[in-house]
């Protein structure tokens, strides 16, 4: 059945596409600069798991809040991710963590990762090599925060 969008409908969309290019814009710039600096990371050092987490968690919560601006993941995700945020930045800024609240953390986080990765791996297709490196790079890095060894 084909459907014909009415001009009010063409134009209501249009007007919220415009309204979502800034945060859209803002989100993006906020990935690249975590990539920059969570680039220069040793994946292979050990270190404290708090230490790994306050590295990478400025990428992780920059990637997590994108797919929720770019609204393709659904309001369930959203709702999940979203709450994964909170969580996330409450563990940032403590001193320390204890192993309940990192282990309840990365249940949370496996939960919507997969869709994160899958996400991630999609866009790959329709980019530059350089930018499939970067993306990559930001999918190794999401994946070493579920190293949990203390």
């Amino acid at each position: 059945m084909l459907v014909i969008m009415n001009k009010e409908r063409r134009i209501a969309r249009r007007k919220d596409r415009q309204s979502q290019k800034e945060p859209r814009r803002k989100a993006f710039k906020k990935i690249v600069a975590a990539i920059e600096s969570a680039s220069k990371i040793d994946l292979e050092k050990s270190m404290p798991y708090k230490e790994k987490f306050n590295e990478v968690w400025p990428l992780m919560k920059a990637l997590i809040e994108i797919l929720i601006i770019l609204r393709i993941t659904g309001e369930k995700f959203d709702t999940s991710a979203q709450k994964i945020v909170l969580v996330g930045e409450n563990m940032y800024k403590k001193k320390s963590s204890d192993d309940l609240e990192v282990l309840e953390f990365l249940e949370k986080l496996t939960k919507i990762w997969e869709k994160v990765e899958f996400i991630l791996e999609i866009l790959k297709i329709a980019v530059n090599d350089k930018t499939d490196d970067i993306i990559d790079k930001a999918i190794e890095i999401g994946e070493w925060v579920f190293d949990y060894e203390d």
